[in-house]
């Protein structure tokens, strides 16, 4: 698990692309997604369509998405404060010491 950690760090360190997590357009995309789908369960369930029960666990987990969703673009946006503080030598001297 920690090879692998190490190697994810790595490769961002080596990266310098920005995140689709970061990018306006892709944000005004979920959130269209997200209101369309809204939009069609109260539909669905105002017509009876289906169920209270099922409604209900359909908007928990779209908050469950959209809420990991948030945690993602927050660490993205906090990645570029804490790369200059990681110190690649010694993230590739400690991958090649645990496969060694």
């Amino acid at each position: 698990m920690e090879i692998k950690l190490l190697k994810f760090l790595i490769s961002k360190l080596n990266g310098k692309k920005t995140s689709i997590l970061l990018k306006t357009w892709f944000l005004l995309l979920v959130w269209l997604v997200l209101v369309a789908v809204i939009v069609v369960l109260l539909q669905l369930q105002q017509r009876e369509l289906i169920s209270n029960f099922l409604f209900l666990i359909i908007c928990l987990g779209l908050g469950g998405v959209v809420g990991v969703g948030a945690i993602l673009r927050m660490s993205e946006k906090q990645w570029p404060f804490i790369l200059p503080h990681l110190s690649k030598e010694s993230i590739e001297n400690r991958i090649n010491e645990i496969e060694t």
